[in-house]
């Protein structure tokens, strides 16, 4: 599509290494891979963007140049980072489980259930959380 609008850029021998990419309607460039990447880090750069480089007979896809689909992979790794875990007030959590172990009721049996609990519902008071969880138990 794009190379039919759009011919190669001319380059000179000592920018053999650089890219021209195409932007919100404008060709921009030589552009070294350090800043290819900050392109790409700021989202103006995607897997469908069109991209030349010398040695490309045309314009063609970010995602298709393997330097550049690197570099889109690598900052999608660091842009996307993994959700942290809901945290839980471990003190309370405690006192459920050491008030159950009282009752006669196994640490084991209940320990992921006090977190899910606790997750669900940060703001149960102990007593709440010690009913709730030993008349779920017996169904």
């Amino acid at each position: 599509m794009f190379s039919s609008f759009f011919s190669p850029p001319r380059v000179k021998q000592e920018e053999a290494k650089s890219f021209y990419v195409y932007i919100n309607g404008q060709q921009a460039g030589p552009m070294s891979e350090k800043e290819m990447k900050q392109l790409i880090l700021q989202g103006l750069v995607k897997e469908d963007t069109m991209i030349w480089t010398q040695g490309l007979p045309q314009w063609t896809n970010a995602a298709t140049i393997p330097q550049i689909y690197k570099l889109l992979l690598l900052s999608s790794k660091t842009s996307n980072p993994k959700p942290a875990e809901p945290s839980i007030d471990k003190a309370k959590k405690e006192d459920i489980l050491s008030a159950l172990v009282a009752l006669g009721f196994k640490k084991q049996a209940f320990g992921p259930k006090v977190d899910e609990l606790l997750i669900k519902q940060p703001n149960i008071t102990v007593e709440d959380a010690i009913i709730m969880l030993i008349k779920n138990n017996k169904r």
